[in-house]
């Protein structure tokens, strides 16, 4: 991801949210690096892992969309190598997802 490249060039350990818009505006992106929701998800997350619940409610003070949007949104900065997630499980019961920005930046 160019942005990572461009944040280590700086000497920054982690990809910060005006990393990201400094190279949306280099590269001229037709579509922004990351969208609002996943930048709002990056934004939520510099305070530390957090659980999908409170992910989910952080993020509706903010913008108002579905549970499976924000998720959604969530797989994609997964996949981007931004963010990561682990599965909690506590017995029989469903357990939860904890999430973080991917340590070592991205």
């Amino acid at each position: 991801m160019e942005s990572a490249k461009h944040a280590e060039a700086k000497g920054n350990v982690v990809l910060s949210l005006e990393d990201i818009e400094e190279i949306n505006k280099l590269i001229n992106a037709k579509e922004p690096v990351l969208r609002e929701e996943e930048l709002l998800i990056v934004e939520i997350l510099k305070s530390g892992q957090i659980t999908s619940s409170e992910l989910y409610w952080l993020f509706q003070k903010k913008l108002r969309i579905s549970r499976r949007q924000i998720f959604n949104y969530v797989i994609g900065l997964e996949r981007k190598g931004i963010i990561e997630t682990k599965l909690i499980q506590r017995g029989n019961s469903p357990g939860f997802k904890l999430i973080k920005l991917k340590d070592g930046g991205v």
